[in-house]
């Protein structure tokens, strides 16, 4: 979701002397399709940006808003929605199960100031904490502050983390590559893209990677930010490639690691490093084949579908 537009949004409005108000999930449960974090603006004027689920339930809302700003009532409140008709209370007119708590909450010129560091900081990437209840909104650099949301309808804090962004190592400037740094770009990742081979036009024409890297596969370890918060996907020239980095990368944890193949491909080189004393319990933790069982053919069909398994993995939930 593009956040930089809801904010942009909502600071042109108010440097227009329009009234705006912001609309965003603090909490959900269940099969809620707007999750926490998701956000809109609504101007006066009838402009709108940004998403909280879609549906019945963020019509109504919206209007909501629209009639408020109309009657220049200044408002900051909860709405619980329930996604059930046979909900007793706080229905929000969809049946796709689970609840949402939703923020309505108008500005003003006054918070100006805060809406062009939150923008700022999303536009450049900048680590930052937006704070917000009732009585305030405020953007910080403070270490301290745990994102979430605490308390109910009545006493109230939001906090979330901004300017983070998600890194995605892509191993292969090939066709593949190509399309899967789109597939990662169209999800908001910092791409890095690595090819051992110079001059590569497949990888040199990429307007989706940020960073480029022309590298033996064998040096990979110098590589910065090759960690547990990275995804890694490796889809090189061929066999001995792929064997190269993953024997560069073993024992390292990661987000993701995929490596795109067929099973017979997979097969004989985790017999070979599982031969070679490899951690079983590492190797396990390999994707490969890469990707959801699609049938994919095609360069884009194969980024497709190893997208689809990293969204898959990282929505996954935790216990």
């Amino acid at each position: 979701m593009n956040n930089v537009a809801v904010w942009t949004m909502l600071r042109e409005a108010l440097e227009s002397g329009l009234r705006a108000t912001l609309l965003l999930v603090v909490e959900s449960m269940g099969s809620s399709p707007g999750r926490m974090g998701f956000k809109m603006a609504v101007v006066e004027d009838g402009r709108m940006a940004g998403s909280i689920g879609g549906g019945i339930m963020e019509h109504k809302l919206v209007e909501l808003a629209l009639d408020r700003m109309r009657k220049g009532e200044a408002v900051a409140e909860i709405r619980r929605q329930v996604h059930s008709k046979d909900a007793p209370a706080n229905q929000s007119g969809m049946i796709c199960s689970g609840e949402q708590s939703i923020l309505i909450r108008a500005l003003d010129a006054s918070e100006l100031a805060v809406l062009r560091s939150i923008e700022a900081a999303e536009i450049t990437h900048t680590p930052m904490f937006l704070r917000i209840s009732e009585g305030y909104i405020e953007a910080s650099e403070s270490k301290g502050m745990l994102p979430g949301w605490r308390g109910g309808t009545e006493a109230w804090e939001y906090v979330e983390e901004l300017g983070k962004r998600k890194r995605a190592f892509v191993f292969g400037g090939g066709h593949v590559g190509v399309c899967m740094c789109q597939m990662l770009h169209l999800l908001g990742y910092h791409i890095t893209n690595i090819d051992d081979r110079p001059q590569l036009n497949t990888m040199a024409e990429n307007p989706w990677a940020d960073e480029k890297i022309v590298l033996p596969y064998e040096q990979i370890g110098r590589i910065a930010g090759l960690d547990r918060e990275a995804v890694v996907v490796l889809v090189t020239f061929g066999y001995r490639t792929d064997e190269v980095c993953l024997r560069q990368l073993a024992g390292k944890d990661f987000a993701y690691l995929g490596m795109m193949g067929s099973q017979a491909k997979v097969d004989t080189m985790m017999a070979a490093l599982h031969q070679d004393g490899f951690d079983p319990a590492w190797l396990a933790q390999v994707h490969a084949p890469a990707g959801l069982p699609i049938s994919s053919k095609t360069p884009m069909e194969i980024a497709v579908s190893i997208m689809a398994e990293i969204v898959a993995i990282q929505n996954k939930p935790h216990h």
